[in-house]
């Protein structure tokens, strides 16, 4: 896991109020969306923030992929839609 791409998404919801979680396995597991951690107006400005920082375009099916709405799900879509861009 790209230690970049964690660090700035973990403390994307630490300012968001993240919960105090046990350990970083429960981070990752964490379903942001299902506990509503932030809402619609927040997907927009998390998209954006990635984009931005990462050089990265979400499509769509990225946003409805299941692994979107949990936090370690998304660090590995983020690394993924990177590697894309370095092939």
């Amino acid at each position: 896991m790209n230690n970049e791409i964690k660090d700035f998404i973990i403390r994307y919801f630490k300012g968001k109020k993240l919960p105090k979680l046990k350990n970083e396995t429960e981070i990752l597991e964490y379903k942001y969306l299902e506990n509503g951690l932030i809402d619609s107006m927040g997907i927009v400005d998390l998209i954006n923030s990635m984009e931005n920082r990462f050089s990265i375009v979400f499509s769509i099916q990225n946003m409805q992929d299941p692994e979107f709405g949990k936090v370690g799900g998304l660090i590995s879509m983020v690394e993924r839609l990177r590697n894309k861009l370095n092939e």
